[in-house]
């Protein structure tokens, strides 16, 4: 009777650990479907004959969708506006020096420095003389324009002139602004001095003036050069579909191809009110789009932006020779393109030719 009992109870614990044992290998396979395919296991979806889980749908999403979707959503969120109006306040307390030399000039002559101003910059201007001078050591200093007139020149003081004689002494004018853009001449004459020669030391330098914040062009070439400046170009991730970075992803990493620098730049553009908009491209001229890039409309022709941009990058020492674009109803669409300009100064001046703009995205 013991024996027989004794041997009903092996049996049910054998049952009893082959179905712990089968449990335990059922849960194993479930953690490694889990660890290798990251997702968790739709047990409906597994076939009778094997434990090979079904393939995940993934759904091909437009990529102009999901860049005008970026455009829609992204300017009014700080991420974005707020780094533009920081790139803003960062451009606007920037100096730039325009001129900064010493001249000697000899007993009995003169000399003229010729100078592009600008009547909307704000200029500092600093002359120091050194020499072996008996008593006062001294220059004639004279501000004229083209026609040989005395340059009237505004400062905080009132409307005044750069005319009269000027010791070692260090002196400031703030040139806020010049009537007129264009052509000056600063001349430094000793011609009044028999025996002496003189050093002049002329300083320059350039400020942008308060309103420049808000002003188109002014956004324009801060944003657009603190982007082609800072942002590096890198290829996408390996992915099955083309990956188009949101802006404060390429912001935080601070790289991107290029339409992540088109979508970073219309964002970016469009937070501060600027009418921006991706462009589609064919740079390879078989009329399917290859290439991205950011643009502005402007509602005034090619040699008005020319010159309003010029103004803005010239305090800077940057020198703009010209500018891309389409025309676009009565005004323009400013090509703004990092990966495909000129230089990183001047990236809105493209020489890749073709370079045709299939269609825009701008919701």
């Amino acid at each position: 009777m013991n024996i027989v009992l004794v041997s009903k109870l092996v049996g049910f614990a054998k049952k009893i650990l082959i179905t712990i044992v089968l449990l335990l290998m059922i849960t194993s396979i479930m953690i490694l479907a889990i660890k290798y395919y990251g997702v968790g296991i739709n047990l409906s979806e597994w076939s009778n004959e094997s434990f090979i889980p079904t393939s995940p749908v993934v759904k091909t999403v437009s990529c102009e969708k999901v860049i005008e979707d970026y455009l829609v959503k992204y300017p009014s969120m700080s991420v974005v506006r707020g780094k533009a109006i920081g790139i803003l306040r960062e451009y606007l307390n920037k100096t730039g020096i325009i001129l900064q030399d010493r001249f000697s000039i000899s007993a009995g002559s003169s000399r003229r420095i010729k100078l592009e101003l600008y009547n909307d910059i704000i200029y500092e201007l600093t002359v120091s003389v050194s020499g072996s001078c008996i008593g006062k050591c001294d220059i004639r200093l004279k501000l004229v324009d083209e026609q040989n007139r005395l340059a009237l020149l505004k400062s905080s003081s009132g409307s005044t002139f750069i005319n009269g004689r000027y010791s070692y002494l260090r002196i400031s004018f703030v040139l806020n602004p010049l009537e007129e853009s264009g052509t000056y001449y600063l001349y430094l004459d000793n011609s009044y001095s028999i025996f002496t020669s003189k050093n002049v030391y002329v300083l320059l330098k350039s400020y942008y003036p308060e309103y420049a914040f808000n002003d188109e062009y002014f956004k324009i070439f801060a944003i657009g050069h603190w982007v082609s400046k800072n942002v590096k170009y890198v290829s996408d991730p390996l992915v099955e579909n083309e990956y188009v970075a949101p802006p404060n992803e390429t912001l935080r990493v601070m790289a991107g191809d290029c339409d992540d620098f088109a979508v970073l730049l219309a964002t970016l553009y469009r937070s501060v009110g600027l009418k921006a908009m991706v462009g589609l491209i064919d740079t390879d001229g078989d009329d399917k789009v290859d290439h991205a890039t950011a643009l502005v409309y402007l509602d005034d022709n090619a040699d008005e932006a020319l010159e309003h941009i010029s103004k803005w990058a010239y305090v800077l020492g940057i020198d703009v020779d010209g500018i891309s674009y389409f025309n676009k109803d009565k005004g323009i669409l400013l090509i703004v393109d990092p990966p495909m300009a000129l230089d990183k100064d001047n990236p809105w001046h493209v020489l890749h030719r073709p370079y045709r703009l299939i269609k825009t995205i701008n919701p």
